[in-house]
């Protein structure tokens, strides 16, 4: 029966090995998939702001055109501006959802920075300002200048935050690694 006991609990601690050794992976494969998807998203902001530079330069022109020409430009403008704002406006929610995901792998840092990200498309009126640039363009070259700079302006600060959320979770999955080394 002493022999059954020892069985037993070496059982029990083989068992609780054998969970704290799964809990640990899980960890790390959450890690890591954050920190994968922090990059996803430093990858989209580069590419809206690429995006946006192209549509500023190609305003620029919309504007000092004419006529037919004018009416041409401005047409597809508008129509890659519709694409911008959906894609802006993507980015807005897994932004959001990046923050509550390093939150819930408790990193604080890259989901404050995440949410700070999301939250400068909101405060800063990004999707808003693109729609209201769709209507000036063509119509007024001053005021479609200012709206198209300050979304270009306003979109690398998402992507600079982006960037720092990415390497806030980068960060977090090194030391997650250093502490799963250290185990």
């Amino acid at each position: 029966a002493a022999a059954n006991g020892t069985d037993g609990g070496a059982q029990a601690r083989q068992a609780a090995e054998s969970l704290q050794q799964a809990q640990r992976l899980l960890e790390q494969s959450q890690t890591q998939q954050s920190a994968q998807n922090a990059d996803d998203l430093v990858r989209r902001a580069d590419d809206l702001v690429r995006r946006q530079n192209d549509i500023r330069s190609a305003a620029q022109a919309a504007n000092r055109a004419q006529g037919a020409e004018q009416q041409a430009q401005v047409q597809q403008l508008r129509e890659q501006k519709d694409q911008l704002r959906s894609e802006v406006a993507g980015l807005e929610q897994q932004l959001d959802a990046a923050g509550r995901q390093a939150l819930n792998n408790g990193q604080r840092d890259a989901a404050r920075r995440f949410q700070e990200a999301a939250g400068t498309i909101r405060g800063q009126s990004v999707k808003e300002i693109i729609e209201y640039s769709k209507q000036v363009l063509g119509r007024d070259p001053a005021t479609s200048q200012r709206a198209e700079d300050r979304t270009s302006a306003d979109l690398q600060t998402v992507r600079q935050t982006t960037n720092q959320a990415a390497e806030a979770a980068r960060q977090a999955e090194r030391g997650n690694g250093l502490s799963r080394a250290q185990q």
